[in-house]
C-alpha cells in the first residue's frame, strides 16, 4: 500500500463527499426504529437501502440474513487480496425511538446540516458511521481497483455502543450482558391491616426491594456468588489509558 495509492483514495473521497452525504441523508429519512411498536418494515426497507449502497460500492456477496425474531442484518464481502489480513466492520442500520418531538429543532427524520453538523436520527449512530467505511472501500476500488486487505462487513439491526467523545476513536471489546429474571414473591395468603402487621408481617415490595438491594456491594460490584469467576480484570496498562480520558463534564453536549 503506496502512499501515493493513499493519497489517491483521499482525493476520491474528498471529491465525493457530498454525494456520500446524499447518500447518508437517504438513509436517514428511512425511520428504521428497531424498538418494539415501531413498523418492522422500515428496519427492512433500511436494511435493503444498506444493501444497495454496499452493492454500489463494488462489494461482493451482499445479502440479507434472516432470523426468526430479529431485524434483517446486511452482509457483504471483498475476499480477493491473497495473504493479507480480512478486517471485519461491524455497523447496524436502525436507529432509537426519536423521542420527544418538540426537544428537535427539525424533524428527527429530516436531515439538515446546522453549523457545518448533519444532524438527524442516525446520522452519527449508526449509519452516518458504517457509511464512512462504505466511502472507502468506493474510493479504493474506484482508484486503485482493489482493496490493500481482505473485508468483510455485517451490519445488523440493533444497537450496542457509542464513542467516548469526538477525536477519540474507540474499539469496544467488552460489554456487560442483559440478564431478565421474572421473580415472585409470595407471603400472606391474605392483606392484613397495615396498622396492627405491617411492621411484624414481611411485605412482598419490601422482600423485594431488600433483594435487589442486596445485590450490589458498596464498591458497585454485583454480589452474586460465582459471577466474577470467568470475568476478565482490567490491565494495568488499561487502567493508565482510561485514566488518561478527558473528564467527562468536560465533553461536548450537542443540541438534538
Amino acid at each position: 500500500m503506496s502512499r501515493s495509492a493513499v493519497a489517491e483514495a483521499l482525493g476520491h473521497v474528498e471529491e465525493h463527499a457530498q454525494e456520500t452525504l446524499a447518500r447518508l441523508a437517504d438513509l436517514v429519512r428511512i425511520p428504521s426504529v428497531s424498538a418494539e411498536g415501531f413498523p418492522a418494515a422500515e428496519v427492512r426497507r433500511s436494511a435493503e437501502t444498506t444493501a444497495a449502497l454496499l452493492r454500489e460500492a463494488g462489494l461482493e456477496n451482499v445479502q440479507l440474513f434472516e432470523m426468526p425474531g430479529h431485524h434483517p442484518y446486511v452482509y457483504a464481502d471483498w475476499l480477493h487480496a491473497a495473504g493479507a489480513p480480512t478486517l471485519l466492520v461491524y455497523g447496524h442500520h436502525d436507529v432509537q425511538p426519536p423521542g420527544r418531538p418538540e426537544r428537535w429543532v427539525t424533524p428527527a427524520f429530516q436531515p439538515s446540516e446546522r453549523d457545518g453538523r448533519f444532524f438527524g436520527r442516525g446520522a452519527v449512530d449508526d449509519k452516518g458511521t458504517f457509511i464512512t467505511h462504505v466511502a472507502a472501500v468506493r474510493a479504493w476500488l474506484a482508484t486503485a481497483g482493489r482493496l490493500p486487505l481482505n473485508i468483510k462487513l455485517l451490519i445488523e439491526g440493533e444497537p450496542i455502543t457509542g464513542n467516548f467523545d469526538d477525536g477519540h476513536p474507540a474499539l469496544t471489546y467488552q460489554l456487560r450482558g442483559i440478564c431478565q429474571v421474572d421473580v415472585e414473591v409470595r407471603c400472606l395468603k391474605q392483606p392484613v391491616h397495615s396498622g396492627f402487621f405491617g411492621g411484624p408481617t414481611p411485605d412482598a415490595v419490601r422482600i423485594l426491594a431488600r433483594l435487589v438491594a442486596g445485590l450490589e456491594k458498596p464498591d458497585g460490584s454485583l454480589d452474586v456468588p460465582g459471577l466474577y469467576r470467568d470475568v476478565a480484570r482490567t490491565g494495568a496498562r488499561q487502567q493508565r489509558r482510561l485514566r488518561a480520558l478527558p473528564p467527562a463534564q468536560s465533553r461536548p453536549r450537542e443540541p438534538p
